[in-house]
């Protein structure tokens, strides 16, 4: 809106903006000479009306000043939550530069390597591998790099003290907004205890196979002398009870161990799920149990017959297939609330090495997949 008394044209609020480049002192004096003196020559309406579009102008800038920072504080927030979640993360994160040294290292890597996290950004991931497995980070490194698909590798790692540990690594690939190979980024488990499990029931399964081989020449001894002295039933008898009281004394203390094994198992290693071979529940842990609400009269059933909450396409294929190459197999598995669990299905092995079944163990790694996926977010 113009009038005939008006020196300057009514401010527009979008012509109000601060221009780009500051104008020099002088130039600066002069504007501001020029326009007090087309105030002055404006009529009282018309500097009404301009003060009018100032103070809306004025009040615009306060509501978007006040939208910037209510974004700045969420935004704040966010990032702290992400940072928490980062930092105190049950598992290792580490990022890598295109030269494999630590530029970034949550609390937890610090931990299971011994050394305070500002401490650990520069030096290189070999540092810590040993020597006879560095070979097995570079080819995965450099598989990860090329088919730019996660890998994952177990390898011996030791600390800053050089205190040895199993270490498990899935490793991924990071990459620019223009899509160029930016470093890598690592998962560090720590699986010492679970290779210590598996090594206790191997050697639990090795001693009872020695034990029933002991038994039974114990008892073929036995029987060879009641062949030999049937006459003397009463020195034979004796001796009967003598070795019948060993062989209580062996079998109880077979028991002790075998329930000792037990919690230690239930104690231990992640929730393990027995099955025979036809996929019926030979046996459970008490994590097992808690995870997937199992009770003691679900002995016997088929574990497919079950009300589980995971989701496991293929189970029975996968179980069979372990069957046929005795070789372990992994995979990720979802359950129908959200959660995911790393599941590891071994064949297991009876007396005289027989295998009658597998064994399924499941890790929890539902903070690991989403700390993986809130950088995306």
């Amino acid at each position: 809106m113009t009038t005939p008394d008006m020196a300057l044209p009514e401010p527009d609020p979008l012509d109000l903006d601060p221009p780009s480049q500051t104008p020099p002192r002088s130039d600066a004096d002069k504007l501001l000479h020029a326009t007090r003196t087309q105030i002055a020559e404006m009529t009282k309406e018309t500097i009404q009306v301009l003060v009018h579009e100032l103070q809306v102008y004025q009040v615009e800038l306060e509501m978007q000043n006040e939208e910037l920072r209510r974004a700045q504080l969420e935004l704040a927030e966010s990032r702290d939550r992400y940072s928490d979640l980062y930092d105190f993360a049950p598992l290792a994160y580490l990022t890598l530069g295109e030269d494999s040294r630590i530029l970034e290292a949550n609390l937890t890597a610090g931990t299971m390597l011994g050394m305070a996290r500002s401490e650990l950004k520069g030096v290189a991931m070999t540092h810590f591998i040993n020597p006879m497995d560095q070979d097995i980070f570079y080819q995965s490194r450099k598989r990860t790099i090329a088919d730019d698909l996660s890998q994952r590798s177990e390898l011996q790692m030791h600390r800053a003290d050089s205190q040895p540990f199993t270490a498990r690594l899935e490793t991924v690939a990071i990459h620019d907004h223009e899509g160029q190979l930016n470093g890598l980024r690592i998962i560090i488990s720590d699986i010492t205890e679970i290779n210590r499990a598996e090594r206790i029931i191997e050697k639990f399964n090795f001693s009872l196979q020695d034990s029933d081989r002991k038994s039974r020449d114990l008892l073929c001894a036995e029987t060879e002398v009641i062949g030999r002295d049937r006459l003397q039933k009463e020195p034979i008898n004796d001796e009967l009870k003598e070795a019948n009281t060993k062989l209580q004394a062996r079998l109880d203390g077979l028991l002790g161990t075998k329930h000792d094994i037990e919690k230690l198992i239930d104690n231990s290693v992640p929730a393990t799920l027995f099955l025979d071979t036809s996929l019926r529940i030979r046996r459970f842990t008490k994590q097992a149990a808690q995870l997937m609400k199992l009770i003691p009269t679900d002995l016997g059933l088929p574990v497919t017959d079950l009300d589980s909450e995971f989701i496991y396409p293929g189970l029975t294929e996968s179980v069979a297939e372990v069957l046929s190459s005795l070789a372990a197999a992994e995979k990720l598995i979802t359950t129908t609330d959200g959660r995911w669990f790393h599941t590891r299905i071994m064949p297991y092995r009876a007396l005289y090495n027989k295998i009658d079944g597998v064994v399924i163990t499941f890790s929890d790694v539902t903070k690991a997949k989403r700390l993986e996926a809130e950088p995306s977010q």
